[in-house]
């Protein structure tokens, strides 16, 4: 068995600009494993950016960080077979004294979790997806290529739109080469009609410069048909509403307009499954108005799907009451470690409750995230725009993973 000989972490810039960890792991065998760490917010976890360890209020160092893993976990790993994976994480997971990682921060352990993943994945010369697999027991399963969500118009920070991104999935596509295709002359569309104002946004997708949510869509849908894609079969939008609410709880569709309540936010998305070919809404509802997600799995789940995140859920025991009425988000930064991730992954797949990989909001240009999405199964991907070398970098893995499959 393959043991772990060196370990060393550096500090990187992301391609936002922000401070990353990477780190390699180097066996006894002569395999070596190298991650580059996205920057990592949870609910219920604290980031490395928010442990007080950097001069700078801008950009904050992870140098604290990397010294720890360079001296500290270190000295913890050396020696240790590679294959004792969960072992090696329950270790980690008690390092920071704190189960938010207020000391270190998620990215840390997150960093040196997955470099001994990939590691355990090349000391048994697989691809990292397929030992995924592997481990979750689910290279049996059936393989097919998830429905892959495109961001089309982002806006993150709510700067401009009171919704976090509207975004395309083609469906009449089933290979991913030819689902890229179709984005690069739907984006040649939107661009070339010249409706709106469009600035390339820092997460891959375009920033437009009016809250007007249904002309948007209607652009969509226009570039659509312009390039001989005519209705909901073809192609269907999701729209990330990211738990549309103001500072008191109130639900409002516009900026400077009237709150509406919960029954008058359903009534409008009703009205936009109707008129547009909306299928998928992220986030549609406050996940602690208990009533209101009732009454929107009751109302609209027959229509459309209905995504919401992992960690905006307190009560992580919810989901499982979902069935396969609701589709759960998972980020990398919902979890610790890697066994502890796709552990709870395989837990959703034997409950038949259907998932999607989503990428970070502060990305890096590795692509394990892709190795992630295929391995577990995940039924749908979200990893943002055709902008930004962090996405495509993804989208290229994806691109490999079809060929190889």
């Amino acid at each position: 068995m393959a043991k772990i000989v060196d370990l060393k972490a550096r500090q990187i810039l992301g391609t936002n600009g922000n401070y990353c960890i990477a780190c390699e792991v180097m066996l006894d065998t002569g395999e070596k494993s190298f991650i580059q760490m996205p920057v990592l917010h949870d609910h219920n976890f604290i980031s490395c950016y928010d442990v007080p360890n950097s001069k700078s209020n801008i950009i904050k160092s992870v140098l604290k960080q990397v010294f720890y893993i360079n001296n500290n976990i270190k000295k913890i790993l050396v020696d240790r077979k590679i294959e004792d994976l969960e072992i090696v994480d329950e270790i980690l997971s008690r390092l920071d004294n704190d189960q938010r990682c207020s000391n270190l921060g998620i990215n840390t352990i997150s960093a040196v979790s997955w470099s001994l993943f990939l590691a355990a994945a090349k000391s048994k010369n697989v691809d990292l997806f397929k030992y995924i697999s592997e481990f979750c027991g689910f290279d049996n399963i059936t393989y097919t290529f998830p429905y892959v969500v495109f961001d089309i118009f982002t806006d993150p920070e709510k700067r401009v739109i009171p919704w976090s991104g509207i975004g395309i999935v083609p469906v009449l596509k089933t290979r991913f080469k030819d689902m890229i295709d179709f984005v690069i002359r739907l984006y040649e569309q939107i661009i070339k009609s010249k409706k709106y104002i469009y600035h390339i946004n820092y997460d891959g997708g375009i920033l437009p410069d009016t809250d007007n949510l249904e002309g948007l869509l209607e652009e969509i849908i226009t570039a659509g048909e312009k390039i001989g894609f005519y209705n909901k079969k073809d192609f269907f939008i999701v729209l990330d509403a990211g738990l549309n609410r103001n500072q008191n709880n109130k639900y409002f569709i516009k900026y400077n307009s009237d709150d509406i309540t919960r029954l008058e936010l359903i009534k409008y998305y009703e009205n936009l499954i109707k008129k547009y070919y909306l299928g998928s809404i992220i986030n549609p509802i406050n996940t602690h108005d208990k009533e209101g997600i009732s009454t929107i799995i009751d109302v609209l789940s027959k229509d459309v799907q209905i995504i919401f995140d992992y960690h905006y859920f307190d009560d992580k025991d919810q989901i499982f009451s979902f069935d396969d009425n609701v589709t759960v988000g998972i980020r990398l930064e919902n979890f610790l470690t890697a066994t502890s991730m796709l552990n709870f992954l395989s837990k959703l797949k034997n409950k038949s409750i259907p998932f999607i990989l989503r990428h970070s909001l502060f990305e890096t240009i590795d692509h394990f995230l892709a190795d992630i999405a295929i391995g577990t199964r995940s039924i749908q991907i979200d990893f943002g725009g055709l902008f930004g070398g962090q996405n495509v970098a993804k989208y290229n893995r994806l691109l490999t993973i079809e060929e190889l499959s």
